[in-house]
């Protein structure tokens, strides 16, 4: 249940994401047509500035959820992790003791 909530936060987050996208765009095309025809508008900079300020906060909350859905799961895969650890240090200490040399001066001979 908690998972399918953070799934549909996510896909109402991405589709508010999209219309801002979208009036993004389309203020940047009224703005092109605006200074095709020799006006500035700062209007139309004010809104882009709300609307990017708008989107960052978006992306904010889109990521804080799905951190929020990934900490469930990693907590079960370190469990795994901590196994490497030991396999990874008595491989380190076999490496140091017997290094590759031996091999090499067999090559040479």
């Amino acid at each position: 249940m908690i998972e399918e909530n953070r799934r549909l936060a996510r896909a109402r987050l991405r589709t508010e994401l999209r219309e801002i996208d979208a009036r993004i765009e389309q203020i940047r095309s009224e703005d092109r047509m605006f200074r095709r025809y020799g006006f500035g508008s700062d209007l139309h900079d004010i809104q882009l500035v709300a609307l990017q300020a708008q989107r960052q906060d978006l992306l904010d909350k889109l990521a804080k959820v799905g951190e929020s859905g990934r900490a469930g799961r990693t907590s079960q895969r370190g469990i795994g992790a901590w196994l490497l650890l030991p396999t990874a240090l008595v491989a380190m200490v076999l490496h140091a003791v017997f290094p590759r040399r031996r091999q090499e001066s067999a090559r040479l001979a």
